[in-house]
């Protein structure tokens, strides 16, 4: 659990942490119109600008990776987070025939990815303590 917990808070030269990249796109809670693009064709449509569009992508995707891992380590965990349920968010942010339905879906995500860092706190917590009410015999610490 450390190890995951390390990889997803950990950041590089070229790269800022899973964890600071979920939080900043968390933290913006609203498009600036420039930030949404018409789509060319017969049919009046949106969509995020590509570069943001493929950091949502990206980030959903290894926090997603990251909840199923940590949730696994748990034996009384049976089922885990999802950042994005039946991939409702990003297809409706990848064309949407309605600007307001673009802006009330990035509402919806980022609450999403605010719960999943708060999921994998949670799962961190559970694998380190034993849960009440359960009798776990705690190993004893050399001297």
């Amino acid at each position: 659990m450390s190890r995951l917990m390390s990889q997803y808070r950990e950041s590089s030269d070229e790269d800022i942490s899973t964890y600071q990249q979920a939080a900043n796109l968390a933290a913006k809670k609203s498009l600036f119109n420039s930030q949404i693009v018409e789509l060319k064709g017969l049919q009046k449509g949106y969509t995020l600008h590509p570069p943001l569009l493929g950091e949502v992508l990206q980030v959903v995707s290894k926090l997603q990776a990251f909840l199923e891992r940590t949730s696994a380590l748990i034996p009384e965990q049976s089922s885990f987070f999802k950042v994005d349920p039946r991939d409702t968010f990003l297809s409706i942010l990848r064309e949407s025939s309605d600007v307001g339905q673009i802006h009330a879906t990035w509402m919806g995500l980022t609450k999403h990815l605010h719960l999943a860092q708060e999921n994998l706190v949670k799962y961190e917590l559970q694998y380190c303590c034993p849960i009440p009410g359960e009798n776990v015999a705690m190993p004893n610490l050399p001297v």
